[in-house]
């Protein structure tokens, strides 16, 4: 239904595929994965392993955010004018 209801407003909306292939691959999949080390693994080394990439992790999306310009502003809703018929 939210999905229905944005494209009818003109806002492009991913399939299932392209939502996981753009964020939880790129995202969701590298946070799970430091988390298990971090906080399941029982060896030390494990853990550290987990808190350095982790920390580089970090470190790279902070740079990507420092490099990108600034936001550009949101484009005007594209919809129809409801008042315009009456």
């Amino acid at each position: 239904m939210v999905k229905a209801i944005a494209e009818a407003t003109g806002v492009v909306m991913p399939v299932l595929r392209g939502y996981v292939a753009r964020w939880s691959l790129r995202y969701l999949v590298p946070v799970l994965a430091m988390m298990v080390l971090v906080f399941l693994a029982t060896d030390v080394r494990l853990r550290l392993l987990g808190a350095c990439l982790a920390l580089a992790y970090l470190a790279w999306h902070l740079a990507q955010a420092w490099r990108s310009p600034a936001a550009a502003p949101l484009p005007a809703p594209v919809g129809t004018d409801r008042d315009a018929g009456a």
